[in-house]
């Protein structure tokens, strides 16, 4: 089966990164990645550090009730799903090319043939995608004998699109806590979507989303010839510290976020919020908003 992400990602990217700040609908998400990869369905599972209890989870195309029964209890008699504690995190793995237990063995085993099998579930694609404190996501996509296993040419293509994922629970994460609560109780009406841009490495403008494109057309900031520049020369060479420190650091699973300042003399100033977007350095993303959106922490500047 031919697909490819990398050619229908900005749809992909704008149901991610255009709800950011005011609540993602993680089934959208799921749902179009689903389509992307031509598979059957997918999950996504927040769980204790040891991944052994689920604490809550998002899922497409599985019945409610099946679902259940999985997080009750066959999410941990996966032996594909079990294995993943000994890889390597922040990648997504082929369950056909990556895992101890192949396919034949697979079949002989109690998740199969009390589960999966019933539901046509022949092939998948997972991994720990984010970790936060005593908490583990990780993310599951699925698809059926007939549809195949994922290759490792679409493997890797599906990790591509990861370090989005994983700064946008990033960021829902930062709502959360500066919000005073869990992930689960941020309400969508609290706070607006922040615009955003995302730059390489050199610092051109790569991709602007809807409200990033108004931001750019008032006075403080502008592109020229692909670089977002600032009026004020202070805050441009901030900025460029800021986006030095977040580049050297990008290879790191840790987001290495830096805030510059921008203030205004007859306006309220806001903040640029920067944090590294692909761990091998590949684009940054930026994030800016007025003093009035709470999903970040910012002050009106006098």
């Amino acid at each position: 089966m031919q697909y490819s992400l990398a050619s229908r990602s900005t749809d992909l990217l704008d149901s991610l990164y255009s709800e950011t700040g005011r609540g993602i609908d993680w089934q959208d998400v799921l749902g179009r990645l689903v389509a992307f990869t031509g598979s059957r369905s997918a999950r996504m599972l927040l769980t204790n550090l040891s991944a052994d209890q689920v604490l809550s989870s998002v899922k497409v195309n599985i019945d409610d009730s099946e679902h259940r029964r999985y997080v009750d209890y066959y999410v941990n008699t996966c032996p594909w799903r079990l294995e993943l504690a000994q890889k390597p995190k922040g990648q997504l793995y082929s369950t056909y090319l990556d895992f101890s237990c192949h396919q034949p063995a697979f079949y002989r085993t109690e998740f199969f043939n009390d589960w999966a099998g019933p539901q046509d579930i022949h092939h998948g694609i997972c991994g720990t995608v984010f970790t936060m404190g005593a908490h583990k996501v990780q993310l599951l996509v699925q698809r059926t004998q007939g549809q195949g296993y994922y290759t490792r040419e679409q493997l890797d293509e599906v990790n591509q699109f990861l370090p989005h994922l994983r700064q946008a629970l990033r960021f829902e994460q930062i709502t959360a806590e500066l919000s005073g609560r869990t992930c689960a109780s941020v309400m969508a009406s609290e706070v607006r979507p922040l615009p955003f841009v995302l730059l390489d490495q050199q610092g051109k403008l790569v991709y602007v989303s809807p409200r990033g494109e108004r931001l750019l057309r008032q006075s403080d900031m502008q592109c020229s010839n692909g670089q977002l520049m600032f009026r004020e020369a202070a805050v441009e060479q901030r900025f460029r510290q800021a986006f030095e420190r977040v580049l050297c650091s990008a290879s790191a699973l840790a987001a290495q976020e830096q805030v510059v300042q921008v203030r205004r003399e007859q306006r309220a100033g806001f903040s640029c919020f920067l944090a590294p977007v692909y761990p091998a350095v590949n684009e940054l993303s930026l994030w800016g908003g007025t003093p009035t959106w709470r999903s970040i922490s910012m002050t009106r500047n006098r």
